[in-house]
């Protein structure tokens, strides 16, 4: 009987150090969101992980999970980072990635610079975050303003009024004298441009 109650205290244990260290493995396909396609040689690993996987031509991967972490990292130079939260996650994960590939006029590919926008004392304005690349709008507006003190005597004809110098106008008035508006851009330190489109009047007027 003691040696039964110790052969089923040694199965227990073993159970629950079994279940303890029971590997988390993760397995999915990585494709591209606009195409469908499958994106191999994705770099996929758990945040704050040394160990890796990479998706493979069908953009299949299988990964187990290591440390306390349940967050997947997914990255390919071609794409937009994406994360992925496996906890009480059950089944393939199917992950779709944006391309961050953009193209000029040519169709080349070229490099690309995300730009935050704000608002800044009502302007707007883009810039990276390392402040090398800046692109605003300014704007000025022109008024002109003038009261006018009403001496019009409104019992005598127009013609009396004029001669003896009394113009009926009105009490106030406000008129758009010049309006510019601009564009302005800043390159690293060196490179700086702008654009301003003058209206004065029914004339426009561009300066560079």
């Amino acid at each position: 009987m003691k040696n039964m109650y110790k052969f089923l205290l040694l199965v227990a244990m073993l159970t629950i150090s079994g279940s303890t260290f029971a590997q988390e493995i993760y397995k999915g396909k990585v494709t591209d969101v606009e195409t469908g396609e499958p994106i191999p040689n994705v770099d996929i690993r758990f945040v704050g992980s040394k160990f890796e996987a990479v998706s493979t031509a069908d953009g299949t991967f299988s990964i187990e999970r290591t440390g306390d972490t349940y967050t997947l990292n997914f990255f390919h130079e071609d794409y937009d980072v994406k994360q992925f939260n496996t906890r009480d996650h059950t089944g393939d994960i199917n992950i779709q990635l944006m391309s961050n590939v953009r193209f000029n006029q040519y169709g080349q590919k070229v490099s690309r610079q995300e730009l935050t926008s704000e608002s800044r004392e009502g302007f707007i304005a883009f810039e990276s975050e390392d402040r090398n690349y800046k692109l605003w709008f300014d704007n000025r507006i022109y008024l002109d303003g003038a009261h006018y003190f009403d001496n019009y005597d409104h019992s005598k004809t127009q013609e009396q009024n004029l001669e003896e110098g009394r113009l009926d106008v009105p009490g106030q008035l406000l008129k758009l004298r010049r309006m510019r508006f601009a564009i302005k851009a800043r390159v690293g330190d060196n490179w700086y441009g702008e654009i301003d489109f003058d209206f004065d009047g029914n004339m426009v007027d561009i300066k560079d």
